[in-house]
C-alpha cells in the first residue's frame, strides 16, 4: 500500500465512517512509540543469540535451512527500525500505517520462536540421549572419594558398637536408608569414613560408593552436577536441570549404570527439610543399594539406624594420647616431662565430654607445647574453668554448630537457653520448662517486635524439637505414664560440653535477659553493675542461705522466672523475693538425697503474680495466698503439714487453680479438705502415691475436671460415687492401683470419657460402662481386656482395647 492509497483510504473513511474511524486510526497512531520501542529492544537482543546458534549450527553440521527463517526475520525488524526511528513532522498523518508494519514485524518475531521450540526440545533430548550414551557400559570412571581414613580407631572393639552394627547391616543384601545422627563434633562422618574403607564393605561395593557432603545450602540439582562432573566428566546444562524433575531424571541415567552392581552412597551432613533430597536418590529397581545418612538431626521419616553418644572415658583418654603425645619418631617419649603429661591426660580429657571434635582441638594444641603449658591447663580445669574458656577456636566452632542450627528458630533458641538454668550433670524436668516457656513472652522473629506466650502443646513440641537436634537427650522414668504424655515424669540431659559453650557465649552482663549465680563459686561476686533487663534468675547453692547482696547487683522487682537449685537439708529464702511482684514463675529443686526444709516460705505467700510453682525433694509447711496460681506441682515433697494446715482453707488459697500435680510424695494419704471446693480445676494427677488411699467424698463437685490421673497408688481402694458427677471427664488413668476392687456403678455416666487406663489395675468393671458411648480407648492388662472384649465392645463399637503390661507401674 502506497503513501496516495493510505491517504485516500483515510479520507474515504472520514466521508463514509465519519469521526468513529478517524479517532481509531489517531488511538493506533498514538502506540507507534511503544511498538518500536519493543521492536527494537527484541531484535538488538536476539540477534546476536541468532548468530551464535547459526555458528553452532555450522559446527555441528545441522542444516541451515532450520533456523534460518529466524536470523531473517530479526534482520528484517532491524531494517524496519531503523528505517522508522526518525518520522519527519508532515508524516505524522501516516503513523497508523507504519504502527501496522511494526505489529506485522513483531508477530513474524514471534511466530519464528515459536517454531524453534520443538528444536529446542528435540536437542534437549539429544543432550540427554548423548549422555546415556557416553555414560551406558563404561562402570564408573571415578567416585567421589571418602574422607582418607583415620590413622586411629578407637571404640569399635565392642560387637554391639555402631561401628559393627551399620556394618552388618550394609552387608545384608536389599535396598535400605540408614541414619546416624548426633551432635556436631561427635564423630558421625569419622564413622560413615571408616565404614566406607573397610575392607569388607569395599569387597562388596568396590568403587561404586559415593560419598556425598550435602551441608546446608546444597540442592539435588547441585549434587546432580557434581555427580556427573566428578564421575563421568560431562557438564549438565542449566536448561536440563530447570527443577527437581528433570534433576531426577538424570539421576536415574547414572542409577542405570549403578544396576550392574551393589552400590552404597553415603549423604553426609543432611539437614532438616532434606528428605526430599533423601527420597529423590532412592532409586528403584536396585538390587542391593544402601544409602548411609549422617546428620546433626533426627530425619523425619526416617528412624535412625544408630544415634552417636560421647565417647567413654577409656577411649578418650587413648584418642587424646594419640593426639597430643603422637609416636610419629620426633617426638620426645623418653624426656623428662614425658610420664608427667601422660599422667595429665586422664585430667585433661574428662574435661572434653567424650567429643571427638573437642579431643581433636585440645589434643593438636598440646601437642608441641610445653609442660608448663600442661600444667597451667590441668590447674584451670581443677578450679572448675571450663575447657572452651581457654580454647577460641573451640567455642567459635561449636558456637557456629549451635547458630547454624538454631537459624531462623529464635522462639527455639530462646527455650534451649533455659537448659542452662539448672545445674550441670542433672535431669532437668521437662514440667518445668514448660512453666517457665509457657509464662514468658517469646519474639516471634523479623522485624517487628512481636511477642507472644507459648501453649502448652507447643511447649512439648519444642522439648522434642531439641532432642531431635541432639541439643539434649529426653529421659522418661515411668514408661506406662508416658503413654499419656504426663510431662511430670519426663526429664531432659543436655550435654555438658553445649551448657559450657552456652554459658561461655553469653552477652554482657547488664545485657543478660537470664541470670546465673553459684553460690558454692562466688561467681556473682565479680559483678559491680546492676542488671536491670534480666527477667529469669537462677540461684544454685549448697549452703543453708543465700546471700542478700544479688539485689545489688540484680533488679528483682522485674524478674518473672525464678529457680532455686539446692543441695542442702535446710535453706533460708532470702528477703528480696518478698521484691519479686512481677514472679510468675518459682522452680525449687533440691539435689539433695534428704527433703529439704524451707524457712521463710512464708515470703513467697506474699507474691500475688505467682501463676505456676514446681517444687521437688522440700518439706512444705504452708501455703500462700496465690489468687492467680495456676499450676501446682509437688514432687517428692512432704506435703502432710500444708494439707492439713487450717490456716488458711485451700479454696481461698488457690481459688484459681488449674491443675495440680502430686508425684511421689509418700506422705500424702487423702487430699486436703476444700479442694474440691476449687471448681476451676481441669487437670488433677496423683502418681506415684504410695500411702493415698481415697478420693474426697465431694470430687464430684470438680465440674470442670477434665483430666483425673491416679496411677500407681498401691493402696488407693474406692472411687467416691459423686465420679458421676464429672460430666466433663475426658481422660481417667487408674493404673496401677492394686487395691482398687470396684469401680462404682456411676462410671456409666461419665458421657464425656474417651480414654481409661487401667494396667494393673484389677477392679470389677461394672456393666454400665456399655453406655459410654464416647469412650475410644481402653488400656488394660491382658487379664482385664477379656470382659472388655466380649461384654462391653459390642455395645461400643468405636472402642479400641489396647492390651499393655508395665512393670515400672509397680517400682517407687
Amino acid at each position: 500500500m502506497g503513501m496516495e492509497t493510505f491517504t485516500g483510504a483515510v479520507a474515504g473513511a472520514v466521508i463514509q465512517e465519519g469521526p468513529k474511524q478517524v479517532a481509531r486510526l489517531v488511538k493506533k497512531g498514538l502506540n507507534f512509540r511503544e511498538s518500536r520501542r519493543n521492536l527494537g529492544s527484541t531484535v538488538h537482543h536476539a540477534i546476536p543469540v541468532a548468530q551464535e546458534i547459526e555458528r553452532l549450527d555450522q559446527e555441528l553440521g545441522r542444516s541451515e535451512a532450520e533456523r534460518a527463517p529466524l536470523l531473517e526475520v530479526l534482520q528484517e525488524g532491524e531494517k524496519l527500525f531503523n528505517a522508522r526511528s526518525n518520522v519527519p513532522w508532515w508524516l505524522c498523518c501516516c503513523l497508523p500505517f507504519f504502527q501496522t508494519q511494526l505489529e506485522e514485524a513483531l508477530e513474524g518475531v514471534t511466530r519464528s520462536n515459536v517454531n524453534l521450540l520443538p528444536l529446542v526440545a528435540r536437542d534437549t533430548q539429544e543432550i540427554l540421549l548423548l549422555s546415556r550414551n557416553s555414560v551406558r557400559g563404561k562402570g564408573l570412571k571415578r567416585w567421589l572419594k571418602p574422607p582418607p581414613k583415620p590413622d586411629l580407631i578407637v571404640g569399635l572393639d565392642n560387637p554391639l558398637s555402631h561401628f559393627n552394627k551399620l556394618k552388618k547391616q550394609l552387608l545384608q543384601t536389599g535396598n535400605s536408608v540408614l541414619v546416624l545422627s548426633g551432635l556436631a563434633g561427635y564423630g558421625k562422618t569419622t564413622l560413615a569414613t571408616l565404614l566406607c574403607w573397610d575392607d569388607h564393605v569395599r569387597g562388596k561395593f568396590g568403587e561404586n560408593i559415593l560419598f556425598i557432603t550435602v551441608s546446608k545450602t546444597c540442592s539435588l540439582k547441585t549434587i546432580v552436577q557434581s555427580l556427573f562432573l566428578q564421575h563421568y566428566g560431562l557438564v549438565v546444562p542449566d536448561l536440563d536441570l530447570g527443577n527437581d524433575r528433570c534433576a531426577i531424571s538424570h539421576l536415574k541415567i547414572l542409577a542405570e549404570e549403578i544396576m550392574k552392581s551393589p552400590m552404597l552412597l553415603v549423604l553426609d551432613d543432611v539437614w532438616p527439610n532434606s528428605e526430599s533430597l533423601i527420597e529423590a536418590f532412592k532409586v528403584h529397581g536396585l538390587s542391593d543399594y544402601k544409602i548411609l545418612v549422617t546428620s546433626r538431626f533426627n530425619v523425619q521419616g526416617f528412624e535412625p539406624a544408630c544415634r552417636m553418644e560421647p565417647l567413654s572415658f577409656e577411649d578418650s583418654v587413648t584418642l587424646l594420647h594419640h593426639l597430643a603425645l603422637p609416636n610419629d619418631g620426633r617426638s620426645s617419649s623418653l624426656s623428662d616431662d614425658y610420664e608427667e603429661k601422660v599422667d595429665l591426660i586422664p585430667q585433661i580429657a574428662k574435661a572434653c565430654y567424650g567429643s571427638p571434635l573437642a579431643l581433636e582441638l585440645v589434643g593438636g594444641s598440646l601437642r608441641k607445647e610445653r609442660l608448663n603449658v600442661w600444667r597451667q591447663k590441668k590447674k584451670k580445669l581443677s578450679k572448675g574453668h571450663p575447657i572452651v574458656e581457654s580454647h577460641t577456636e573451640m567455642l567459635a566452632i561449636f558456637k557456629k554448630y549451635l547458630d547454624d542450627g538454631l537459624e531462623d528458630k529464635p522462639i527455639i533458641k530462646e527455650c534451649f537457653m533455659d537448659l542452662s538454668l539448672f545445674p550441670e550433670d542433672q535431669k532437668i524436668p521437662v514440667s518445668a520448662l514448660i512453666d517457665i516457656w509457657t509464662e514468658q513472652q517469646h519474639k516471634l522473629g523479623g522485624d517487628l517486635e512481636q511477642r507472644q506466650n507459648l501453649k502448652e502443646a507447643d511447649a512439648v513440641n519444642i522439648v522434642y524439637d531439641l532432642t531431635d537436634r541432639h541439643l539434649a537427650n529426653l529421659v522418661v522414668r515411668n514408661v506406662g505414664i508416658d503413654i499419656d504424655d504426663y510431662c511430670n515424669h519426663r526429664f531432659l540431659l543436655q550435654h555438658d560440653l553445649i551448657k559450657e559453650v552456652v554459658e561461655a557465649s553469653q552477652e554482657p552482663y547488664t545485657q543478660r535477659k537470664r541470670l546465673m549465680f553459684d553460690m558454692n563459686e562466688n561467681n556473682w561476686s565479680q559483678q559491680r553493675q546492676q542488671n536491670t533487663v534480666a527477667t529469669t534468675l537462677s540461684i544454685s547453692t549448697s549452703k543453708m542461705s543465700s546471700t542478700e547482696r544479688l539485689d545489688n547487683i540484680v533488679k528483682v522487682e522485674v524478674v518473672q522466672v525464678l529457680v532455686l537449685n539446692l543441695r542442702t537439708k535446710e535453706y533460708t529464702l532470702p528477703e528480696f523475693i518478698r521484691k519479686m511482684n512481677e514472679l510468675k514463675v518459682l522452680i525449687i529443686t533440691n539435689y539433695f538425697d534428704l527433703n529439704c526444709s524451707l524457712i521463710n516460705f512464708e515470703l513467697v505467700g506474699s507474691l500475688s503474680s505467682l501463676r505456676r510453682i514446681r517444687l521437688e525433694r522440700v518439706s512444705v509447711t504452708t501455703f500462700g495466698k496465690w489468687y492467680n496460681l495456676r499450676r501446682l506441682s509437688l514432687y517428692h515433697c512432704n506435703t502432710r503439714e500444708a494439707f492439713e494446715s487450717d490456716s488458711i482453707p485451700i479454696s481461698e488459697a488457690l481459688p484459681n487453680l488449674v491443675e495440680l500435680c502430686i508425684d511421689y510424695c509418700k506422705d500424702l494419704v487423702t487430699l486436703p479438705t476444700g479442694l474440691c471446693d476449687i471448681t476451676r480445676i481441669k487437670k488433677l494427677s496423683i502418681t506415684k502415691c504410695m500411702n493415698f488411699i481415697a478420693l474426697p467424698n465431694d470430687i464430684g463437685n470438680l465440674e470442670n475436671l477434665k483430666t483425673l490421673r491416679l496411677s500407681s497408688c498401691a493402696v488407693f481402694e474406692e472411687i467416691p460415687a459423686s465420679i458421676g458427677k464429672l460430666f466433663q471427664l475426658r481422660f481417667l488413668d487408674i493404673s496401677g492401683c492394686v487395691s482398687l476392687q470396684n469401680l462404682p456403678e456411676e462410671i456409666g455416666d461419665l458421657q464425656n470419657l474417651e480414654r481409661l487406663h487401667m494396667v494393673g489395675c484389677p477392679c470389677k468393671i461394672p456393666s454400665s460402662v456399655s453406655g459410654l458411648e464416647n469412650l475410644k480407648n481402653v488400656r488394660c492388662d491382658e487379664e482385664t481386656a477379656i470382659p472388655w472384649k466380649e461384654v462391653y465392645k459390642p455395645n461400643l463399637p468405636s472402642l479400641k482395647i489396647e492390651e499393655a503390661y508395665d512393670h515400672s507401674l509397680f517400682l517407687f
